[in-house]
């Protein structure tokens, strides 16, 4: 089961962000205000991610750019980063921080 928080600007995600999950993490990406100049998201208590998950990353990391809106990447396993390479995918992560 996944699960969303967010205090202030910092948006924490933990637990199985698979297909299940993927409507409920869009639609929690969905309802960030683009009144903000930097975003954190802590993925520390991830257990589980698929294709999904990555596809809303990217959705969000296109939507936060085109709004001049920086994302800082905290905590994103290492397995995460590998897959993320392994998909072609890591020049549409240029530019961004992780911690």
């Amino acid at each position: 089961m996944a699960n969303f928080n967010v205090d202030g600007n910092v948006f924490y995600l933990s637990g199985d962000l698979s297909i299940a999950s993927s409507e409920s993490l869009f639609n929690f990406f969905r309802e960030i205000t683009l009144d903000k100049t930097e975003i954190i998201i802590d993925l520390k208590a991830i257990e589980s991610w698929d294709t999904s998950t990555i596809q809303i990353f990217i959705a969000l990391s296109k939507k936060m750019k085109k709004n001049n809106i920086s994302i800082i990447w905290k905590n994103v396993p290492k397995e995460m980063l590998s897959d993320i390479k392994l998909m072609g995918l890591s020049n549409l992560f240029e530019g961004e921080t992780y911690e």
